[in-house]
């Protein structure tokens, strides 16, 4: 299966990936999360297309992204009632998500069958950088990476549930130290 976006074929990958990290298995919730949030910030921060296209973007993440494939297939009729617009607006809006690069085509359309589009985690994140900050400052780590040196502080910070501590009852005369 050949995969398209406006400059031509792309190479194949096996699993959808944001800023080099996978988005299924344990962890991506969280990675899922980031990414939202990511995309409302720069809908609550700024004006005009791009806020426009954040939240657009945003629904189409949480109504029909497939995370497992890393892709969406969704026709205009279908985006043109999720975002109560006409048909002809939900084209002009996916075109311009094509033009920042949010979007490429993954699978054309052909007869009978919607085209099918895949999310440029990387191109987004890098458009929605200059808005983390309105998120707060562990936000912004987490994204730029710094956060997995955190992590992997904390994991070193776990304390064992049951520790084999021997303790020795007082020797005060009595029985009960011989129990």
């Amino acid at each position: 299966m050949d995969r398209y976006n406006d400059r031509g074929p792309l190479s194949p990958r096996k699993q959808p990936v944001v800023a080099g990290q996978k988005v299924a298995g344990p962890g991506s919730a969280s990675l899922k999360y980031d990414f939202l949030t990511a995309l409302l910030t720069l809908s609550a921060q700024t004006e005009g297309t791009p806020s426009r296209l954040a939240v657009r973007l945003s629904l189409i993440v949480t109504a029909r992204f497939n995370w497992r494939l890393g892709d969406f297939s969704v026709g205009p009729c279908a985006l043109a009632r999720m975002w109560g617009v006409s048909e002809r607006t939900a084209r002009r809006e996916m075109a311009h998500m094509r033009s920042f690069g949010w979007i490429s085509v993954d699978r054309p359309a052909a007869r009978g069958r919607v085209a099918q589009h895949r999310i440029n985690f990387e191109t987004v994140l890098r458009d929605t950088m200059p808005h983390w900050d309105a998120v707060g400052p562990d936000f912004t780590a987490r994204m730029t990476q710094q956060g997995s040196e955190t992590s992997q502080r904390d994991e070193n910070n776990v304390v064992p549930l049951h520790a084999h501590i021997e303790t020795k009852p007082p020797q005060d005369g009595s029985l009960w130290a011989e129990v």
